[in-house]
């Protein structure tokens, strides 16, 4: 038995965690300064993960998908104006010289992608939403986000899927996110909305979606 136990690997086994060792803020709350006050924009979600396969096989990761944010006490949050489900990709930057001329390049891969045994890939969730304050910002557009918001978000829970041989398997995981002027935003929309009663005067505020 013992020589079985070293010769035959042990089945795969994909795990997912957030990588603490980067330092990175996942979801981080943007105010402007204007004439009117700290008036909130957009908010973006750049939660990084780390995806390894710790069994003694290869496994395919299909998808690595987050179904829902949590607050303090547990409650589910919505991202207002974002689609329900986030789906993980790689991401990639390159820089350098090409023909005498400085190169730029950002590569985003949907997957799937191939872990051999101990191999580990770094993905990244990514969502840019908020307020633009045009037209389409009532009060009681406002007064949802708000409401969405209230609450600091803890964490996240999703879905990792993912293949050894023929068979498919889905394994939930729940990561810590870490946000940034969440409070702030939320008590800058009811300051200037005077608790939502009154539409302030701010110019309109554009930002790229993501």
């Amino acid at each position: 038995m013992t020589t079985l136990w070293y010769v035959v690997p042990a089945p795969a086994k994909v795990i997912v965690v957030r990588q603490d060792e980067l330092g990175l803020d996942d979801l981080v709350f943007y105010l402007v300064d204007l004439p009117a006050g700290r008036v909130p924009r957009e908010f973006l979600l750049q939660l990084h993960i780390a995806v390894a396969n710790v069994g003694g096989r290869k496994a395919v990761v299909s998808k690595v998908t987050i179904e829902a944010f949590f607050d303090v006490a547990g409650r589910m949050v919505d991202l207002p104006g974002a689609t329900k489900t986030h789906r993980a990709t790689r991401y990639t930057q390159r820089s350098g010289w090409r023909d005498g001329h400085y190169s730029f390049e950002n590569e985003m891969e949907p997957g799937p992608w191939l872990l051999a045994p101990d191999d580990v890939i770094t993905l990244r969730f990514r969502c840019r939403r908020g307020v633009d304050w045009s037209a389409s910002f009532g009060l009681p557009e406002l007064r949802a986000i708000h409401d969405h918001l209230h609450a600091p978000i803890a964490c996240a829970r999703g879905t990792v899927v993912w293949r050894e041989g023929s068979a498919v398997r889905e394994d939930a995981f729940e990561v810590v996110v870490k946000t940034v002027q969440q409070e702030e935003y939320v008590q800058a929309l009811r300051n200037l909305t005077k608790n939502f009663t009154v539409l302030p005067s701010i110019p309109h505020q554009p930002f790229d979606i993501e």
